[in-house]
């Protein structure tokens, strides 16, 4: 009786489920080494039997558990949007009768899966330059709080009234909350975070 995707999944659930039982046993983890070994040899075969269903499952993999996950240069993102243009004309040169094959339903998965992972790639290349962005005008306003203060300091004979008044509230109050920050290590911020 051939195997289904679903009974490989379940072997492989309960092949990591035994790995982590007999943990402390080299005997047992070296059956379970000659176990995977096997498992994968069955899942090579049902993907030669099942080349369609193989491709939709690898494909339905990434979806789930890959998208957005890669970086891409700002200079990457333009180019794989032009390649995702032309291989979207490619599905309009298959014949009417021929959409309804599992290869050609595979193909457009694989395309909207292509563009929905440059988009996601696009959004985050943009908030991590709006992140470094933020950032660098953080430490920018300490130094900008600092500059204005000295000038406050030397300029001191100027009669500057309730603006002196109001720029010391904002820097006392600011600058704890910025020096907190900028004076952090980036795995300091990391272990702090859940």
């Amino acid at each position: 009786m051939p195997v289904t995707r679903e009974q490989i999944a379940d072997m492989r659930t309960q092949l990591a489920a035994d790995r982590e039982l007999c943990a402390n046993s080299e005997t047992a983890q070296a059956f379970l080494n000659l176990a995977e070994s096997k498992l994968d040899e069955v899942e090579t075969g049902w993907a030669r039997l099942n080349p369609a269903e193989a491709l939709d499952h690898v494909l339905s993999e990434i979806e789930s558990n890959q998208i957005g996950k890669d970086s891409a240069t700002v200079d990457e993102i333009p180019e794989l949007a032009d390649d995702i243009r032309t291989w979207e004309t490619a599905p309009q040169t298959v014949p009417l009768e021929n959409r309804d094959l599992p290869l050609f339903k595979i193909a457009e998965k694989s395309i909207a899966l292509l563009k929905k992972n440059c988009i996601a790639l696009a959004d985050k290349s943009d908030l991590q330059d709006r992140m470094i962005s933020v950032f660098e005008r953080t430490k920018n306003l300490r130094a900008e709080l600092d500059d204005v203060d000295r000038l406050i300091q030397e300029n001191s004979d100027l009669n500057l009234g309730a603006t002196v008044k109001v720029f010391q509230h904002f820097r006392d109050s600011l600058t704890p909350t910025l020096d907190s920050v900028l004076n952090k290590s980036l795995g300091d911020i990391l272990a702090a975070r859940p």
